[in-house]
C-alpha cells in the first residue's frame, strides 16, 4: 500500500469518530456490483482486498478507506456505428431525414440497450484520514476522481467537514526558490520542471534532466514564465513532483524508507497472517512519511 500521488484536504475540526464508528457510516453506502441495466456503481469497499474485511483499516492514528467504482466499458465508436446503421435502416423506409432530436433519442436507446452486454471496469480510490494532523489524503491526481471521492465522502459522512488547504500561490514560491536557490533545507530541487508562459498560455516548456539553475533555465523566469510544477526530494526520503494546485505526483520512496518496510516485513510472505503483517508495516511506514511530508509542505505554503 504505497501512495503514488496525493491530493490533500484539511479537516475543519478534529474527527470525533473512531474506526468502528466510521465503519458504520461507510457500511450504509458499501459497494454493490453494478446491475446489468446501469452504467456504473459506487460504494465503499475494504482497503485490504480481503473477503469480509472491515471497511476501515486503522493503524498508528491513521484510518485507511477505499471507494470502489465500477464503470461499464462501452466505446463511443460502437455507439456511433450502431446509430449509423439504425439511421440508415429507418431513413430507407422514410421520405425525409431523421431530425437531430430523433438522433439523440435513438443514441440514448442504443446506449441503454448495449449496457447489459458491456464489461465492467473496477477503479479503487484509496485515502486515509490522519487523525493526528487533521488531514485527509487521497491517492489520486485526477480532478474527476477527486470530485467523485469528495462528493461521495461528504454524502457518507456529512458531519466530517473537509476543505482544500488555503495556500499561497505555489508558482510564485517555487519560482522564488529557483531564482534565488533558496529552497528550504528539507527540500532538494531536482532536475525536472514545467514552465508556463503567463503571456502566452499555449507556450509550455517541459524540462527533464536539466540543471534548473543554469542560465538558460533562469532566463525563462526572467522572460515571464511561471513554475507550474517542479520535482523535489524531501529529506532524502521521498521524491515527488509538486504542481501549482498542491497536487503531488510521481511519488518515489527512497531506500531509507523502503529499508524500514523490509525490516518490518517477513522475508518470504507465504500465509495470510504474513501478508497482513506486511500490509500493516507498509501502511504504517508509508503513511508516517507522507503525513510528515504534507505537514512540512503546509507549513511552507499555508497563507499567513
Amino acid at each position: 500500500m504505497w501512495f503514488k500521488q496525493i491530493q490533500a484536504f484539511q479537516l475543519t475540526e478534529a474527527i470525533k469518530h473512531n474506526a468502528a464508528e466510521l465503519e458504520k457510516k461507510l457500511e450504509q453506502l458499501s459497494f454493490t456490483p453494478c446491475p446489468p441495466n446501469l452504467p456504473s456503481s459506487i460504494g465503499w469497499a475494504s482497503p485490504t482486498d480481503e473477503d469480509n474485511a472491515p471497511l476501515v483499516y486503522a493503524a498508528n492514528k491513521k484510518m485507511l478507506i477505499c471507494l470502489q467504482i465500477e464503470e461499464k466499458l462501452l466505446p463511443a465508436t460502437i455507439i456511433r456505428q450502431k446509430l449509423k446503421e439504425k439511421i440508415k435502416e429507418i431513413e430507407s423506409t422514410r421520405e425525409h431525414h431523421i431530425s437531430g432530436q430523433e438522433k439523440r433519442t435513438l443514441k440514448g436507446d442504443i446506449y441503454y440497450s448495449l449496457i447489459p452486454k458491456a464489461f465492467g471496469k473496477i477503479k479503487k480510490l484509496y485515502a486515509y484520514i490522519d487523525t493526528e494532523n487533521n488531514l485527509l489524503l487521497l491517492n489520486s491526481a485526477s480532478s474527476k476522481r477527486m470530485k467523485e471521492f469528495v462528493s461521495f465522502f461528504k454524502k457518507t459522512c456529512p458531519d466530517i467537514k473537509i476543505k482544500p488547504p488555503e495556500l499561497k500561490k505555489l508558482s510564485n514560491v517555487m519560482a522564488n526558490w529557483l531564482q534565488n536557490d533558496s529552497a528550504p533545507q528539507s527540500l532538494t530541487i531536482e532536475n525536472a520542471c514545467v514552465f508556463q508562459d503567463t503571456n502566452n498560455q499555449s507556450r509550455t516548456i517541459r524540462c527533464k534532466q536539466q540543471n534548473l539553475f543554469a542560465p538558460s533555465m533562469q532566463a525563462l523566469l526572467k522572460d515571464g514564465c511561471e513554475v507550474s510544477q517542479m520535482s523535489f526530494t524531501w529529506n532524502d526520503r521521498v521524491t515527488f513532483t509538486l504542481k501549482d494546485d498542491f497536487t503531488l505526483q510521481s511519488l518515489t520512496y527512497q531506500e531509507t524508507v523502503l529499508e524500514l518496510a523490509k525490516e518490518s516485513s517477513p522475508i518470504d510472505v507465504q500465509n495470510k497472517q504474513e501478508k497482513q503483517d506486511q500490509f500493516e508495516a507498509d501502511f504504517i511506514i508509508m503513511s508516517a512519511a507522507i503525513s510528515k511530508l504534507l505537514t512540512d509542505l503546509l507549513i511552507l505554503f499555508i497563507k499567513d
